[in-house]
């Protein structure tokens, strides 16, 4: 499973460069035509690594729930520009990867409610979890690359 943790760390390294390499208006531009900004795509990324690990093993996450609610799948992108917003994130970025390594060594995962996500892959192991979190921050990456065209 370290190659998994290692894949969404360079994933979360990723999501800093852009929180550091663009200003606070085009991190929360959201282009004509697109329903979200990179902001909404890190923050929901994070978040969504909350939801299938410690969420699906019925443990607290590592995030604030206030955090997670923010960003979880179905929400929307923060309204206004706040650069708290993104040193928020920032200090997010690699606590939840971070912990996560050492909760998967300490054996906190043994329990894990199953779940099919929308694309019908089923999630019933941390390990399946962690697979599927890493081509989910893919696919956000992807939209980050795509939006930073329009910004």
């Amino acid at each position: 499973m370290k190659h998994y943790l290692e894949i969404s760390l360079h994933n979360h390294k990723i999501f800093e460069s852009f929180l550091e390499n663009y200003q606070t208006q085009r991190l929360f531009l959201i282009p004509e035509g697109f329903g979200n900004n990179l902001m909404w795509n890190i923050g929901h990324a994070l978040a969504v690594q909350q939801l299938l690990t410690y969420g699906r093993a019925g443990l607290p996450p590592v995030l604030p729930q206030a955090f997670l609610d923010a960003y979880k799948p179905g929400t929307q992108p923060p309204k206004e520009e706040d650069p708290r917003l993104i040193e928020e994130l920032k200090s997010q970025l690699y606590l939840g990867v971070q912990q996560l390594e050492k909760d998967i060594h300490a054996g906190k995962f043994d329990a894990f409610e199953p779940y099919t996500t929308r694309i019908g892959y089923e999630i019933d192991s941390i390990e399946k979890a962690l697979h599927f979190n890493n081509y989910h921050e893919g696919l956000h990456i992807g939209y980050l690359l795509c939006l930073k065209k329009f910004v």
